[in-house]
């Protein structure tokens, strides 16, 4: 009777070891897949320069540029970040002179998430805000005191967030 015990606790531990390492090893092949899936597609990165809008992003490959004389979409698809140059009428050379004014005359109902920022030496900032009922994310950047411009990225496509990120953050002014 002892010996038929052990036997049956030699057997069912040699099972339960057999399985362990089978699960481990399982585990391992779906960590490689999950490693190799969780490249973007679109991690290569491609440069976008706008003779029109004068300046200069890093894109990932897959967006596609549909460029005018007044904003430039960049669209994944369905989704779209655009791209608009606007005049200061403020003209003080800051920028959150210009967002207050902005604020007021496009009814932005609310504003969260506000950081300052410098992007490539310019004053930045980047927040979430609602306008006209819609959620989206905008960078603003006051690169031109003298000219008094100010670049706007934004995106109410929540999936281009941190798209929106690297772009703007890869922005380069090219008068």
């Amino acid at each position: 009777m002892k010996r038929k015990n052990i036997f049956l606790l030699i057997t069912v531990f040699i099972i339960l070891a057999i399985f362990v390492y089978w699960l481990s090893f399982q585990k391992a092949q779906d960590d490689t897949s999950l490693t190799e899936s969780s490249v973007p597609i679109g991690s290569q990165l491609k440069t976008f320069q706008s003779e029109t809008l004068d300046f200069t992003v890093q894109l990932p490959e897959n967006y596609v540029v549909d460029e005018d004389t007044t904003f430039a979409d960049l669209k994944l698809g369905e989704n779209i970040i655009s791209v608009i140059r606007n005049y200061d009428p403020i003209g003080n050379g800051s920028l959150g002179e210009y967002l207050d004014y902005a604020d007021s005359k496009n009814e932005i109902k609310s504003t969260s998430g506000k950081k300052e920022l410098v992007i490539n030496g310019y004053q930045a900032a980047s927040r979430n805000e609602v306008r006209g009922g819609i959620n989206k994310k905008a960078y603003y950047i006051y690169v031109s005191d003298v000219d008094k411009i100010v670049y706007v990225f934004s995106t109410k496509s929540e999936s281009l967030y941190s798209d929106l990120d690297q772009i703007a953050q890869s922005f380069r002014y090219t008068p």
